[in-house]
């Protein structure tokens, strides 16, 4: 016996329908989706809009295939530069415009006054700021203090803010530190 879904064509043995337990639930699907009128049972061919190529539309369906619509997905992401999402991210999380942003990458860094160099763009610097007025990844006007370098906001985060626990590291590393 073969199998009860139309797609498969493999041997069925023990008295079962179907070949898995993934074509059962297809060939199922199909069928409600067929009866509530989302599937298509006419044979009207339609035009791929990313191949050209003419298919029987499956669902609402507008690709002949799977790999089309990520073509057609991919297409769509690369019309939009990387930039947008950036811009969109720092105007949404941090309510800073991109002009400001480039601004004060040019002042350098907040915590050690260090320029920003090429090697380091490719992490781009972090927006440091007060944690008890903005959640995490979000700050305002009020609560930022500047950008800092990745190892310097990792710092920070590993002293969760605490001076006496960066005072204490400022006499460690000076040799002053008596346990």
């Amino acid at each position: 016996m073969i199998c009860a879904w139309h797609k498969c064509s493999k041997k069925v043995y023990n008295g079962l329908k179907y070949c898995s337990p993934a074509h059962r639930r297809c060939f199922h699907s199909e069928n409600l989706r067929r009866k509530n009128g989302c599937l298509a049972t006419s044979n009207k061919l339609l035009l791929c809009p990313v191949c050209k190529e003419k298919f029987i539309p499956t669902g609402r369906n507008i690709f002949c295939s799977l790999k089309c619509r990520h073509k057609n997905e991919n297409r769509i992401r690369r019309d939009k530069p990387a930039e947008f999402g950036f811009q969109n991210r720092l105007k949404y999380n941090h309510r800073i415009s991109l002009p400001e942003y480039k601004i004060l990458i040019s002042l350098g860094c907040s915590l050690c006054g260090e320029p920003f160099s090429d090697r380091e763009n490719r992490l781009r610097p972090c927006i440091d700021h007060n944690h008890t007025c903005c959640p995490r990844n979000k700050s305002c006007s009020k609560c930022r203090r500047g950008l800092i370098h990745n190892k310097c906001n990792l710092l920070l985060g590993y002293a969760e803010d605490n001076i006496k626990i960066l005072q204490k590291a400022i006499l460690y590393l000076r040799g002053k530190y008596d346990l």
